[in-house]
């Protein structure tokens, strides 16, 4: 699973790259994570949110939509950011396996 993300770096901002990697838990292990650059950490943060919608089957432009509407995050306008391509996984129902492994009692 993949996921390549444009960040437009005249709209997202440190100060707002700042305050969305703030806002949410563990902002110090993901700036860690993120080589101590806060704009790849509120990247990091916005993809794995994206990826959720994507795998909903929305389009990429829809799932930033989507992001920027909830709690946590600017509007899209001050994001900054879109979706260029991704790689999912195929879930179909007809690719899944099952193991079955037997009943309670």
């Amino acid at each position: 699973m993949s996921i390549t993300i444009e960040v437009d770096l005249d709209v997202l901002t440190v100060a707002m790259a700042t305050e969305i990697n703030d806002f949410w838990a563990e902002a110090d292990e993901v700036l860690d994570a993120s080589d101590g650059d806060v704009i790849v950490a509120a990247t990091r943060r916005a993809a794995s949110r994206i990826l959720y919608t994507l795998i909903d089957g929305y389009t990429g432009e829809w799932a930033v939509t989507k992001l920027c509407e909830s709690e946590g995050w600017p509007a899209k306008e001050q994001l900054g950011m879109r979706v260029v391509d991704f790689d999912l996984p195929d879930m179909g129902s007809v690719e899944l396996e099952f193991t079955e492994i037997g009943s309670a009692a």
